[in-house]
């Protein structure tokens, strides 16, 4: 749910850019002021944006929007930049007409633009550079992710053989049981017809052998 929400406002964003980006070369008061509008509702969208990505617990997920939202705000300080060279030529312009001196104030004018221009390279810049940061540090994380998912597959290899080795063990194991308590029934079976025997002996007082009663008792027969 909050990864369809961030990506709504992501594009939310991008048109509201993309509109003040086609605006950026808008001359006259009236065209900078619908540039500067496009671009105030852009920054709108953005805190919807960022209050959306805040939510994103995926590190993935969350590291790709952030470049996004770091290109879209280069893009922006494009269109600030570009709104103040408009209105520094449209002021020079009219002090030109205004004083007559319009060559000095428009060379002024001129090296302010160019110093605000390189503030927003550098500032641009900077937004460059810690997205490739934040890119680099995601890269390094499904590595170590990855590596610790081979981990676990070897682990769970590992722990399913000896799974199988012990469950063979207990099959001969078992085997060698059922033959040892056979061979003990045997021999218990063994004692006690021993044993009946030797109780018959002694009680009946006859030998085991036919023959040698008939001896003893001549009667018999």
């Amino acid at each position: 749910m909050a990864s369809s929400d961030v990506d709504y406002w992501c594009e939310r964003y991008s048109e509201a850019v993309q509109e003040a980006k086609s605006l950026e070369k808008s001359t006259g008061a009236e065209g900078i002021e619908r540039c500067e509008s496009a671009l105030k509702n852009a920054r709108t969208k953005k805190k919807s944006f960022a209050l959306e990505l805040r939510l994103v617990r995926d590190r993935e997920v969350k590291a790709q929007y952030g470049s996004k939202m770091a290109a879209l705000d280069a893009q922006c300080e494009e269109v600030e930049a570009a709104i103040s060279r408009a209105r520094l030529l449209e002021g020079a312009a009219a002090h030109e007409v205004s004083s007559g001196n319009g060559n000095l104030d428009y060379l002024e004018a001129a090296d302010r633009l160019q110093d605000q221009t390189e503030e927003s390279l550098g500032r641009t810049l900077k937004l460059v550079e810690a997205s490739r940061e934040v890119g680099e540090s995601t890269l390094s994380e499904q590595q170590r992710q990855r590596e610790q998912l081979t981990k676990i597959s070897d682990d769970v290899t590992r722990i399913e053989d000896n799974l199988a080795r012990a469950d063979k063990l207990i099959r001969n194991f078992t085997k060698r049981m059922l033959g040892d308590r056979m061979i003990q029934i045997l021999a218990f079976l063994n004692f006690v017809a021993f044993f009946v025997v030797i109780v018959y002996v002694v009680f009946t007082g006859k030998g085991i052998n036919t023959n040698d009663s008939k001896k003893d008792n001549p009667s018999i027969g």
